[in-house]
C-alpha cells in the first residue's frame, strides 16, 4: 500500500522519532527459567554524547513491520501537568530480608498469578517491555517459584526471577506477544490475571513532554512507592521503576531517542536508552532530563549538509484525486485503519494544495482523537497546514519539537520568520540552506510555500532569500504567485541599482488588481522609495499611508505599514492622529506591538502632544485628555499631563470637573508608597486652590491640613493660599499669625493689614517684603512699591509719596503699576476719590491663583 510505503519513507527522514525496533524485541530470560530461552542477547547501550533522531538506527524491515503498531503506540497528547521546580532523587538503602511465595494457575487459557508475602508487600509495579512482563515486589527479597508447566498456556515462554540493586524480587513472565493484565490487590497480596489482548489506555493528563530545552520530561503520578533500578541480564535493558501501594491508572508505551515510558498496570517504568538519564522521583512526580536536554525538545542542529529528502517524496500529483476518492470512502468505515487512512489523506490533500480541506480533517482528528498530537508525522503535517494558512504562531508550536528532522525544520524556520517578521531575521535568511528541500515539494504546495517566503523576504528586503527563490525556474503558474513573483524581482532590482526598472514595475503591480495583497506590497514599497527620492510632498506621504492602512487588514502588512504611518505622523508633529492609530495597533496585534514598546511609544506621543507649541487649541487639549488621560505615565511627566488639563478646566471656571479628575488621579495613582510625598503634596495643593477658586474656603483649609512639611517649591503657595482660605473664612488675625517671613508671605501680611485698613503696619510690611526681595526681582519690587505708595496715599502722607516719587520714579516707570503710581503721586489723588476698595481691584487674587495651573 502506499501509504506503508510513506510512512517507511517517513521514518529513513528522522520524521517519527520513537525507536520502534524495541517493539520487535523479542523476549529473553535466564538459565534460572522454567523453559528455555534463544540464546540471542541485544547488546548494551553505549554513552551517547548527543541523542537525536538522526542517530536512531532503524531499518526498513522492523519499519515497515512495526509502524501500525507504532502509530497507535505514539498517540499521547501534551495536556498535562507543567513541572515546577526540581526533583530530588530517593535514596536506595537495602532491604531487610522478607520471602513471599508465588502461584501460577491456568485461567481462562491464560496465566494467572497469586502472590502472597510471608508478611506484607508495600507496594508493586507491574510492567512490560515488550512481550516480557515484569512484577517489582517492593519490600519483598526472595520469592518462591513453584515447577509449573509453561506448555498449559498458550503464548507462555518462560518464568523467571531477577532482583533490584537493593535486593527486591522481580518475577519475570515471558510470552510469545503482548498481553494486558489486571491487577487485582487481595487481603493476603496481589493477583495478577493475563489475558490475550492489549487495549489502547488514554493517559494524557499524567504525562509532559518539554516544551523548551533543558526541560524534563515528567509524569504525575497519585500513588507512593519505592523506587527500584535493575537490568535484565539477558536482555541488558536497564530499568528505572516507581511502584505503587495499589492499583492506579495504566499508562501507554511512549519512546523516544534516550529512554522509553513502558506500558504498565500498576507503577511507572522507563527502560533507560541513555546511561547519561537522570531520572528523580519527587513530591509525586518523575522528572525525566540530560544535562544537553533531552531529544524531545526543541533542539537547532547546525544547518549545514541537509540531506535533501522530503515527507513528499512518493507524492503523485496524477494520483492523488483517485487515492483521495478512494480515502474518503475507506475513512467512512471504522476500522483499526481508519487513523492511518486520514492522516494519509491530509497528506494527499496538502499535495494538492487543497489547505482548506486539509484543515477541516486536522480539525476533524483533534476533536475524535485529543492526544494525537503526540503523533510526529500527524504533528509535522498539522504544523505545516497552519502554516500554510498563516496561523504562524500555531505552526511554531507545532514543529518546535520536530526540528531535528530537516523537512519540518524548513517550515519551523518559514512559520518563524512569518510570526517574528519584524525583530528577527534569522529564521527567514537561514531558508536559503532550504532550497533543495524546496524544490523536493509538489507543484502546488511549492507555490504556496514561495509565497509565503517572498512577502516575508520583501518586507525584510533579505536579497539572498528573494534571489534564491525568485529564480526563474521558480516562476509559479497561478497568476497570483506570478505578481508576488514580480514584486520580488523589482526588490531586488532596487537593490542592484536599476532603480528605474524597479520603480517601473512597482507601479505597475501597485495599480493591478489581480492581487490587491501584492498591488498593496508594491505601493507601500514604491512610497519608501520616492520618500527617500524626496519626490513626494509630506502630506502626500501621510495621505497615501493613511489609504494603504486600510488596503489589507488583519496581518503584519497592515502592522508593518500601520507602525510606518505612525513614524511620519511623528515627525510632522501630528501626535493627535498617531495616538488613534497606535492604541489601534496594540489592541490588533498585542504580542508584537509589546515587543516594539508601542504602549511607551504611545505614552510619548501623548506628552509630546501636550508640550506641542504652539499649544494646542482648549478643545483638542480637553478632547485628547479625555480619551487618553488614563495612559499618562505615573510619574512627573503624567502629573504634567493631568494638571495642564485641569488648568484648562480652571480658565473655564470648571471647578468640579477640574476637581473630580484631580482627586480621582491622586486616588488611583498617588497612594502607593512608592510614589514621591511631594507628587502628592503638589496635587494637594491644587485641589487646595480649586477648591477656594469655588468658593469653599472651609473645604481648602482641610485639604491644606494634609500637607505636612511641604517642599520649598510650594512652601510659599501653600502658606499664602492658606492665610487667604482664612481671610475668606473671616479670620484675618489668624491669617496673618499663619505667616512666616519670606518676603512673599511678609508682603501677604502687609495686604491682611491693608484689608484691616492699618496703614501704617501695611507699610511696614510692604517695605520690610521689598527690602527682602533681590533687585533682579523687579516685578515683586515694584508691586511693594505700589502698594506703600498706596498706604502712604491713604494715610495722606504726603512726604513719604514725594520720597517714593524721588527714588522708584524708574523702577515705576518700567512696571504695570505706572499709571496708577503717577495718579497716587499727584495732587490729585487727595481730591477725595481715592478709596481703598478700588485699589484693591489691581491684583485680584483670584486672577493671579487660575496662573498657578
Amino acid at each position: 500500500m502506499i501509504f506503508s510505503k510513506i510512512l517507511q519513507c517517513l521514518i529513513y527522514f528522522g520524521l517519527i522519532l520513537y525507536p520502534l525496533s524495541q517493539a520487535g524485541a523479542k523476549p529473553q530470560a535466564e538459565s534460572k527459567s522454567t523453559s528455555s530461552t534463544p540464546d540471542k542477547k541485544r547488546e548494551k547501550p553505549t554513552k551517547k554524547a548527543k541523542v537525536g533522531a538522526a542517530e536512531l538506527n532503524v531499518t526498513a524491515a522492523t519499519a515497515k513491520d512495526n509502524i501500525e503498531e507504532k502509530i497507535k503506540a505514539q498517540l499521547k497528547d501534551l495536556n498535562v501537568l507543567q513541572p515546577k521546580g526540581s526533583a530530588k532523587s530517593v535514596d536506595l538503602a537495602p532491604l531487610p530480608r522478607q520471602l513471599a511465595k508465588v502461584e501460577l494457575s491456568k485461567k481462562h487459557r491464560s496465566l494467572a498469578v497469586d502472590i502472597t508475602p510471608d508478611k506484607e508487600i508495600g507496594s508493586v509495579a507491574v510492567f512490560a517491555q515488550g512481550s516480557i512482563w515484569y512484577l517489582v515486589l517492593g519490600g519483598v527479597t526472595d520469592i518462591d517459584i513453584p515447577s509449573f508447566d509453561v506448555n498449559m498456556i498458550p503464548g507462555l515462554v518462560g518464568i523467571d526471577s531477577l532482583k533490584s540493586e537493593t535486593g527486591e524480587a522481580i518475577l519475570k513472565i515471558v510470552f510469545k506477544s503482548r498481553q494486558t493484565p489486571t491487577v487485582t490487590q487481595t487481603s493476603k497480596g496481589v493477583s495478577i490475571d493475563f489475558q490475550h489482548k492489549y487495549q489502547t489506555i488514554n493517559c494524557n493528563d499524567l504525562i509532559q513532554l518539554p516544551q523548551k530545552p533543558q526541560d524534563p520530561y515528567c509524569i504525575r503520578v497519585r500513588f507512593s512507592g519505592n523506587v527500584v533500578e535493575f537490568e535484565d541480564p539477558a536482555t541488558h535493558h536497564s530499568f528505572w521503576v516507581l511502584t505503587s501501594e495499589k492499583p492506579f491508572r495504566a499508562i501507554n508505551e511512549y519512546s523516544y531517542p534516550e529512554f522509553t515510558l513502558l506500558p504498565s498496570e500498576m507503577g511507572v517504568a522507563i527502560d533507560k536508552i541513555s546511561e547519561d538519564l537522570e531520572i528523580d522521583y519527587h513530591r509525586r512526580k518523575v522528572s525525566i532530563s540530560l544535562e544537553n536536554g533531552l531529544s524531545v525538545s526543541p533542539r537547532f542542529p547546525i544547518e549545514s549538509g541537509i540531506t535533501a529528502q522530503s515527507i513528499f517524496g512518493e507524492f503523485s500529483s496524477q494520483k492523488a484525486p483517485d487515492r483521495i476518492i478512494a480515502l474518503n470512502r475507506l475513512t467512512s468505515h471504522a476500522s483499526n485503519q481508519v487513523l492511518q487512512k486520514n492522516i494519509e489523506l491530509i497528506w494527499q490533500y496538502l499535495g494538492l494544495g487543497k489547505v482548506p480541506e486539509a484543515l477541516n480533517l486536522v480539525n476533524l482528528l483533534h476533536e475524535s482523537y485529543p492526544d494525537i498530537v503526540l503523533m510526529p508525522t500527524f504533528r509535522a503535517l498539522d504544523g505545516l497546514t497552519q502554516l500554510l494558512v498563516n496561523r504562524s504562531s500555531k505552526a511554531v508550536e507545532l514543529l518546535d519539537v520536530l526540528s531535528y528532522d530537516p523537512e519540518p525544520k524548513f517550515w519551523y524556520r518559514l512559520a518563524a520568520a512569518s510570526k517574528n517578521e519584524f525583530i528577527d531575521t534569522d529564521s527567514l535568511h537561514n531558508l536559503i540552506n532550504y532550497k533543495a528541500h524546496f524544490q523536493l515539494l509538489p507543484t502546488a504546495l511549492q507555490a504556496r510555500v514561495q509565497g509565503l517566503i517572498l512577502q516575508t523576504a520583501v518586507l525584510h528586503k533579505d536579497n539572498t532569500v528573494l534571489e534564491t527563490f525568485s529564480d526563474k525556474k521558480f516562476y509559479p503558474d497561478d497568476i497570483f504567485g506570478q505578481q508576488l513573483f514580480k514584486l520580488a524581482q523589482a526588490i531586488i532590482m532596487l537593490n542592484d541599482k536599476q532603480k528605474n526598472r524597479a520603480i517601473k514595475q512597482l507601479k505597475a503591480l501597485s495599480q493591478n488588481l489581480v492581487s490587491q495583497r501584492v498591488a498593496t506590497l508594491a505601493a507601500f514599497e514604491l512610497l519608501k522609495v520616492e520618500e527617500q527620492e524626496k519626490t513626494v510632498k509630506p502630506e502626500e506621504i501621510l495621505a497615501t499611508l493613511n489609504r494603504l492602512r486600510f488596503s489589507w487588514r488583519g496581518d503584519f502588512l497592515e502592522y508593518y505599514i500601520s507602525k510606518h504611518y505612525v513614524k511620519q505622523l511623528e515627525e510632522q508633529k501630528q501626535y493627535a492622529k498617531a495616538l488613534p492609530v497606535l492604541r489601534s495597533l496594540i489592541k490588533y496585534f498585542p504580542e508584537q506591538a509589546h515587543r516594539d514598546k508601542l504602549p511607551e511609544l504611545m505614552q510619548k506621543n501623548l506628552l509630546d502632544f501636550f508640550d506641542k507649541k504652539p499649544a494646542p487649541s482648549l478643545m483638542e487639549s480637553l478632547s485628547i485628555f479625555q480619551e487618553y488621560g488614563d495612559l499618562a505615565p505615573n510619574n512627573e511627566q503624567g502629573d504634567h499631563i493631568i494638571l495642564k488639563a485641569t488648568g484648562e478646566l480652571v480658565k473655564l471656571d470648571l471647578y468640579q470637573d477640574a476637581l473630580d479628575i484631580l482627586k480621582k488621579y491622586l486616588d488611583k495613582k498617588l497612594q502607593d508608597k512608592t510614589v514621591s510625598p511631594d507628587r502628592k503634596k503638589l496635587f494637594l495643593y491644587k485641589i487646595a486652590a480649586i477648591e477656594l477658586l469655588a468658593k469653599d474656603p472651609q473645604e481648602c483649609l482641610r485639604t491644606l491640613g494634609g500637607i505636612k512639611d511641604p517642599s520649598k517649591d510650594i512652601i510659599d503657595d501653600v502658606a499664602l493660599l492658606k492665610a487667604e482660605a482664612l481671610k475668606q473664612n473671616g479670620q484675618i488675625d489668624a491669617a496673618i499669625s499663619s505667616l512666616g517671613e519670606t518676603p512673599l508671605q511678609i508682603e501677604k501680611k502687609g495686604e491682611l493689614y491693608f484689608t484691616k485698613q492699618n496703614w501704617v503696619e501695611s507699610a511696614t510690611k510692604y517695605q520690610n517684603a521689598f527690602e527682602l526681595f533681590p533687585e533682579t526681582d523687579k516685578e515683586n519690587r515694584s508691586k511693594c512699591i505700589f502698594n506703600l505708595a498706596l498706604c502712604y496715599a491713604l494715610s495722606n502722607n504726603k512726604d513719604k509719596l514725594n520720597d517714593l516719587k524721588e527714588t522708584y520714579r524708574q523702577l515705576m516707570d518700567e512696571s504695570k503699576y505706572k499709571e496708577m503710581f503717577n495718579f497716587l503721586i499727584s495732587d490729585t489723588a487727595f481730591s477725595g476719590a481715592l478709596t481703598s476698595t478700588e485699589f484693591s481691584k489691581i491684583d485680584n487674587f483670584a486672577d493671579n491663583l487660575k496662573k498657578v495651573f
